[in-house]
């Protein structure tokens, strides 16, 4: 089923991209929706000088498709036509910055060669899938992951705010803003689990680069599946240390937003004439030609830059 981008549930910040700022498109993850982007990290983007957009995945936040079953519906490719309904929507093909799960599907997006400048990958599950966090969570986390799978309700592993406080957010979190959070966690296709155990994902045949940023701290991604990431990809990973997975609701998710924005910027620098000739071989259309910068943005100073490395 087609969800059009009127029925799914679209924010949008700032005007039309300032020239040299390509236009971001957001991609949550997992129990995610849209909110995970408003608590500050859309508006960061948008005073860099970007277009942005974020929208809740079929089944999430407040677009249709969701109830603890009927989410499962829904499959990898069903996600990569949402992002594909809302790119469509923006003034010129965009970076796609996807988290988590949303960092997957934003691999796919590009190997399936649509239109885009690049992908920006936040503690993104690796090409290579989660077949090694399933392991992980069955040994620290035995009971909640095989009760999860067992009822194929994967919205149960993160029941408990405190184990979900462990997997996602900061200890720097104070109760209140843990439990707020918390109760906007919503339940997660098992189809997506499946597929996600082994997938099929190229990178090489992919129509724009990516950039991967890892979080220090992260409990579901390894350093190294953070690296692996990287070199799939031919580029080096940014880790900033001390951050939790949901990098863009944690302590220093100010400086993760100025990064996102450098990186979106360099995709639309000399380089992206080779984009633009891939895009073209797709058949999927054409980048505009990139205007002559005509107003310096400054990023915000964050203390968190000083832990990116």
């Amino acid at each position: 089923m087609n969800f059009g981008a009127g029925r799914l549930e679209i924010i949008r910040k700032g005007p039309r991209s300032l020239p040299g700022y390509p236009p971001l498109l957001l991609v949550h993850g997992a129990w995610h929706g849209v909110w995970c982007w408003q608590q500050g990290f859309m508006d960061a983007l948008a005073d860099h000088g970007h277009e942005v957009a974020a929208l809740s995945l079929r089944g999430h936040g407040n677009s249709p498709g969701g109830g603890r079953f009927a989410i499962s519906r829904h499959g990898i490719r069903d996600y990569v036509d949402d992002v594909a309904t809302v790119a469509e929507t923006l003034t010129r093909p965009p970076v796609i910055v996807g988290h988590s799960m949303g960092g997957f599907i934003a691999q796919r997006y590009l190997c399936d060669r649509h239109p885009a400048i690049g992908a920006v990958l936040l503690a993104s599950v690796p090409p290579t899938g989660v077949f090694p966090l399933f392991l992980r969570l069955l040994r620290s986390e035995p009971l909640a992951t095989a009760t999860a799978v067992m009822s194929l309700d994967l919205g149960r592993l993160l029941h408990d705010p405190a184990r979900a406080a462990r997997m996602l957010f900061s200890d720097a979190l104070d109760t209140t803003e843990l439990l707020a959070l918390h109760r906007l966690l919503g339940g997660e296709s098992f189809r997506v689990f499946v597929e996600l155990l082994a997938p099929r994902l190229d990178p090489t045949q992919a129509v724009a680069p990516a950039a991967v940023i890892a979080a220090g701290a992260d409990a579901l991604f390894t350093r190294a599946e953070a690296r692996s990431t990287a070199y799939a990809w031919k580029t080096r990973e940014t880790v900033f240390d001390g951050l939790a997975h949901d990098l863009m609701l944690v302590p220093g998710w100010l400086a993760v937003a100025a990064a996102v924005s450098q990186r979106a910027v360099a995709f639309d620098g000399p380089d992206r004439g080779s984009i633009e000739a891939a895009v073209r071989q797709a058949g999927r259309g054409s980048i505009p030609p990139k205007r002559p910068a005509t107003q310096a943005r400054h990023l915000r100073s964050d203390p968190g830059l000083l832990n990116a490395r």
